[in-house]
């Protein structure tokens, strides 16, 4: 909120909400969320989440008052909070879920991004897995304006993007109207009435065999006269339109494969790194090993502690310090009757 610029809020997976009062630097789970035994019923459990983890999005916060807030949890429902996040309820009434679930049990409802509108902050935008919503408070009831999509393209995507200063207007990218996830004719839809009527915007875009998937973070928009907007799309593309969507040119390819290739890159420095200061050490006597084996996955090794070592390493783990919870984190120590914390520095670039 402008009103207060070192505030940040965090939503993680599985769902949880944090915040920040020095921009940053230190995080505190909202107990309000975390602590109510309706809404950990409401989270669900792994198996009840999206494919990729149940998750905690969409945080607004009111430009009129930094204590009144919108989120969204997949799945879980969209929830109001009036004092700063302290307290939330529901705000799900007119949204539909997936057939054969009750949709008056917030657990199977999946939204899958809110925005709210900068111009009309009574106003918000849903894209949900059901549908595309708008919101005007103080109702308490969403209206499905995605049934004015072209049939054959229906109303279900991920991402949301709202004008910045025009509350009728709005962008969407939704999926081909079949059950092929990836869009192999991709477009985005735009609305300049508040979703009675929505227009085709693909000029730029490969007409078939794209294959894309855009996820619900993946899209956002700039602010200038004209209004820039932009998405990332899972196999590694990036497009850009500087007209508000009526031509789009696709700026960077490729983006997975060259994070790899950068990762690995990171890696054979930390490596070499490690090397060298192995090197440099006096030999160390020779301990009893106890050895922690970690799922298999890129650049994360056998985890190898001497007793002395795990006592040192239990010190720096369990001491106080800023964390940003309800995300996993996995450290790859690379240790052979070595210093834990010098391994980690080995690791993590001198990080911790």
């Amino acid at each position: 909120h402008a009103s207060e610029p070192g505030v940040w809020f965090a939503g993680t997976s599985p769902q949880a909400i944090f915040r920040s009062d020095d921009a940053g630097d230190t995080w505190q789970l909202l107990p309000g969320l975390h602590d109510n035994r309706q809404y950990r019923e409401w989270m669900g459990a792994e198996q009840d989440g999206t494919p990729d983890g149940p998750k905690l999005h969409s945080i607004n916060i009111d430009p009129r008052d930094p204590a009144h807030m919108y989120m969204a949890m997949s799945s879980g429902g969209v929830h109001e909070s009036r004092d700063g996040g302290r307290s939330w309820s529901p705000l799900v009434a007119g949204l539909a879920v997936v057939e054969g679930f009750d949709a008056a049990v917030n657990t199977f409802h999946d939204p899958h991004c809110v925005r709210i509108s900068p111009a009309n902050p009574d106003r918000l935008y849903q894209q949900n897995h059901c549908g595309i919503y708008r919101l005007d408070r103080p109702a308490k009831t969403w209206v499905r304006i995605g049934d004015h999509m072209p049939k054959t393209v229906g109303d279900v995507g991920f991402p949301m993007v709202v004008h910045p200063r025009d509350a009728d207007v709005a962008w969407v990218m939704p999926m081909d109207g079949t059950m092929v996830w990836p869009r192999t004719a991709p477009a985005v839809y735009v609305t300049r009435n508040g979703g009675t009527r929505w227009q085709r915007q693909d000029t730029g875009f490969p007409r078939t065999q794209a294959w894309w998937t855009v996820k619900r973070q993946a899209m956002t928009n700039d602010t200038q006269p004209s209004v820039g907007l932009y998405f990332g799309t899972t196999s590694g593309e990036l497009w850009l339109s500087r007209d508000e969507g009526r031509r789009w040119t696709c700026i960077a390819r490729h983006l997975p494969e060259q994070v790899r290739q950068l990762l690995r890159a990171q890696h054979r420095h930390r490596k070499r790194r490690h090397q060298q200061r192995q090197q440099q050490r006096p030999q160390q006597p020779q301990e009893e090993m106890l050895h922690l084996d970690t799922p298999r996955r890129a650049f994360r090794p056998r985890i190898r502690l001497t007793t002395r070592s795990l006592q040192q390493f239990l010190d720096l783990v369990l001491q106080p310090r800023p964390v940003l919870g309800g995300a996993v984190v996995h450290l790859a120590v690379l240790a052979d009757g070595d210093d834990v914390r010098d391994a980690v520095d080995a690791v993590s670039g001198g990080q911790r």
